[in-house]
């Protein structure tokens, strides 16, 4: 099957994922005794590894649903976002999304270290979709939800981790979406952030807007999404509903019980969620 990525309005679930792989090469440092064998011009191939990160995710959407995402380090998580938001070509399988996605997925990235925040609101915002005349709109709510205040008239690269984080939230917020992909950015922060960022996040639930979080703190997750997705060795492991699924999770962290992947146990699969 031919790797498909594509937007469309016409499809009945707002995001269709269908037997989906993505993987990608990483290299080896160079260690001592390659310095060694390098001196001694005994020459090794380097070594590199395929990371099999997404191994045939199948996984529907529908308008409205509020989807958690949670796994341990390394589970295929952010990368399935990240595929979902049209970043990573699947190398096969078919991916099909119906809107326009806002991505809030780390603290940096995207800014333009050089430009000032004010400069930064506009360009993100126009990334993001929105006309001239929205981020005239908007841009006072963005100024005083991130509490920047003097900092929005300074280059970016001068921000601390937490400034970038409040900056990053309130543009990728600040405007209506019909999906919103969201990747652990309520960790960040201060704990009067992290509570502010909660209540927006609330607030777009409310809204009906599709949104899809990826985070390790599953207390979080149960509290905004009604269905939950484990995501196991680049697999679904479990999908249903948010109190079930992690419940089983935990479990499983703690060595309590095992649990049958969910392709064994239709319970935990695609028929459990209406």
């Amino acid at each position: 099957m031919n790797p498909s990525v594509s937007p469309s309005s016409s499809v009945e679930h707002r995001i269709s994922l269908r037997d989906v792989h993505f993987s990608y090469r990483v290299g080896f440092e160079l260690t001592v005794k390659d310095a060694v064998f390098d001196f001694l011009r005994i020459r090794r191939a380097r070594a590199t590894r395929e990371i099999h990160a997404l191994r045939g995710i199948t996984l529907e959407v529908e308008p409205g649903t509020r989807l958690g995402l949670i796994g341990r380090n390394g589970a295929g998580k952010s990368t399935l976002l990240r595929v979902i938001a049209g970043i990573y070509p699947p190398q096969a399988g078919e991916v099909h999304v119906s809107g326009h996605p806002a991505c809030l997925f780390s603290t940096g990235g995207g800014f333009d270290n050089d430009s000032t925040g004010w400069e930064n609101i506009v360009t993100r915002s126009l990334l993001l979709g929105a006309s001239p005349a929205q981020i005239e709109a908007r841009t006072p709510w963005i100024a005083e939800f991130s509490e920047l205040g003097e900092f929005l008239d300074l280059p970016v690269r001068t921000y601390s981790s937490g400034m970038r984080t409040r900056l990053a939230f309130a543009i990728s917020t600040a405007y209506e979406t019909d999906l919103l992909l969201i990747d652990e950015v309520m960790g960040a922060g201060d704990e009067g952030f992290r509570a502010k960022a909660k209540r927006r996040f609330l607030e777009l639930t409310e809204q009906a807007s599709t949104l899809v979080f990826c985070s390790h703190g599953l207390n979080v997750v149960a509290d905004v999404c009604e269905r939950t997705v484990w995501v196991k060795d680049g697999k679904v492991r479990l999908d249903g509903p948010s109190e079930q699924v992690i419940r089983a999770y935990r479990a499983w962290c703690k060595g309590e019980a095992p649990v049958a992947p969910a392709e064994e146990d239709e319970s935990w699969g695609e028929s459990a969620v209406e």
